[in-house]
């Protein structure tokens, strides 16, 4: 499905295909945030680029 609305410029629009448990957990989590679904995935994204770039700065000052 494609958004109603034209996507923002450096944006992105994303479909998945999810169990229904799997949107259930999400609308659960999401919830307990106060956010939407989109804004609970947005949030686990930058978490985790936020923890894989933590690992790369410890990684390169071992190294370095």
């Amino acid at each position: 499905m494609m958004p109603a609305t034209p996507v923002k410029p450096g944006h992105h629009h994303c479909t998945f295909d999810l169990l229904i448990e799997q949107v259930e957990h999400l609308d659960r989590e999401a919830g307990l945030r106060g956010v939407t679904r989109a804004g609970y995935m947005r949030q686990l994204i930058f978490d985790d680029m936020r923890r894989q770039g933590r690992s790369q700065r410890q990684a390169a000052r071992k190294a370095g």
